[in-house]
């Protein structure tokens, strides 16, 4: 269903890895619709509390509307 929905252009999953480790997972959802998008995200335990959905979150954004 991801290369289906990233083909489609309706969502875009990224995986997050830190220092060469799966950590969570990012996506995008619906970036071209109207003027916004929907961002969801987990992380595991370990790597909550450090900036990284901050920092992903504002990839993501750079992404949608560069």
């Amino acid at each position: 269903m991801r290369a289906e929905s990233w083909d489609a252009g309706s969502e875009y999953s990224y995986a997050c890895i830190v220092n060469g480790e799966f950590c969570g997972s990012f996506s995008l959802m619906a970036p071209m619709e109207g003027d916004g998008a929907d961002i969801g995200y987990w992380l595991s335990m370990p790597a909550t509390g450090k900036g990284i959905a901050t920092r992903a979150t504002k990839l993501l954004i750079q992404t949608a509307f560069p």
